[in-house]
């Protein structure tokens, strides 16, 4: 019987009441949305979307390790009202840690631990820990180096003439609105690289020449910066970022 009862005791922190905007947000199935572009302004499709993206986009897998690592759970209550923050917020996924121990581990919309949800932003933070890495094997030199020092694609170009330290910074002083539709600089580099309709690698951000800063006296949030630091780490490596990544932070992990 015990074991039974633990499995009953584990699996209740994950099943979850009822989520906001189930309707509204295609509780009918969460039907697969083929028409991409659709889809991310359909508020019927997003759930599914963003629990599919690796079937949606051509994508690199970031190979786990042999013998993943076993985490802990906590018996005590969360830290925070979980069901009061969930009954009001569209969330698939919340997961609360501390070292390897699990605090809490909830799912909406029909959403499971078994599903891939999109990281979005945090894989700046991943992007920013590889540059650490690359500096500390040396295959950096320095964060004062220019991006063209890796990236010889980008020589003469704004980008390729901001320090390294700048583009972790978001600080380049390279004009590039992060706004997420219409004509904006944001949608240009997402099609020519996300929906893979026009130039990739560096030339997905030459036509961003306009400096309205020196670099490191403008902050302005820009995925392009992260973007460029990607084209940096894969030059001085010669490695994609995925088996990069893979090799020294998620399989160690």
């Amino acid at each position: 019987m015990r074991p039974l009862l633990l499995a009953a005791a584990l699996a209740l922190p994950l099943m979850a009441a009822a989520a906001p905007d189930e309707d509204l947000l295609g509780k009918n199935g969460y039907a697969p949305c083929k028409d991409v572009l659709a889809s991310l302004s359909s508020e019927a499709c997003i759930v599914w979307v963003m629990s599919h993206y690796q079937e949606i986009y051509p994508a690199h897998k970031v190979k786990k390790g042999a013998a993943p690592r076993e985490l802990k759970r906590s018996s005590a209550p969360a830290p925070v009202d979980v069901d009061a923050f969930l009954d009001k917020n569209r969330n698939t996924g919340l997961l609360i840690m501390s070292g390897d121990t699990v605090l809490a581990e909830r799912y909406q919309y029909q959403r499971t631990a078994e599903d891939h949800f999109v990281s979005m932003s945090m894989a700046k933070t991943l992007i920013g820990m590889l540059i650490g890495v690359a500096l500390n094997e040396q295959k950096i030199r320095s964060i004062d180096d220019l991006a063209e020092q890796y990236v010889p694609e980008l020589k003469g170009h704004p980008y390729g003439q901001t320090p390294i330290r700048h583009l972790l910074t978001m600080s380049s002083g390279v004009k590039f609105d992060e706004i997420y539709g219409g004509d904006s600089d944001f949608m240009r580099m997402a099609n020519a690289t996300l929906f893979q309709k026009g130039p990739a690698g560096a030339a997905a951000v030459l036509p961003y020449t306009q400096r309205v800063a020196e670099p490191g006296k403008r902050w302005s949030y820009s995925s392009a910066e992260t973007f460029v630091l990607g084209l940096v780490l894969r030059g001085a490596t010669g490695r994609s970022v995925s088996d990069y990544l893979s090799e020294k932070i998620w399989q160690p992990m």
